[in-house]
């Protein structure tokens, strides 16, 4: 890694730690899918767009220029060199946190839900790293999720 990368990354670090301090946005979803705009968490955001719920919506994509801003929704930089400024705003600000993948670089908010809708729960990993789930409620779909209850 750079130094440079290693300055971004620093910053970037700074950067959430003091946008972890501000109010948590009760309108604010953050949806984060491993494929752009995909999975279930498009389904989610599909049912409650179409509802006309009284929510603003934030997209985490790899390439935001791929999509356009709506009324209620905004695509931000998951990737890429630099700081990524909004995303982290995002994060920190959102009531509820949807993801379909698994991550540990978020920290957690309070007053903030985080959601996992992947196609399984990631369950099975070693009993070491089951303290490291961080998600409130997890909603998965398949003949192997009903296992976990």
């Amino acid at each position: 890694m750079s130094l440079i990368e290693r300055i971004c990354n620093k910053v970037e670090r700074i950067w959430y730690s003091l946008c972890l301090k501000l109010p948590v946005d009760s309108r604010l979803i953050v949806f984060e899918t491993e494929r752009d705009f995909w999975d279930n968490g498009w389904a989610l955001y599909d049912y409650m767009n179409c509802h006309n719920l009284d929510y603003k919506y934030v997209w985490i994509v790899a390439n935001p220029n791929k999509f356009h801003k709506t009324k209620n929704t905004t695509f931000c930089s998951r990737f890429g060199n630099g700081i990524h400024w909004k995303s982290k705003y995002y994060y920190a600000r959102a009531r509820y946190v949807i993801f379909t993948h698994w991550t540990d670089d978020l920290k957690r908010v309070k007053g903030q839900t985080s959601i996992y809708m992947g196609h399984g729960l990631p369950l099975k990993r070693e009993k070491s790293t089951i303290r490291k789930v961080f998600f409130d409620y997890g909603i998965s779909i398949g003949k192997e999720s009903n296992k976990y209850h």
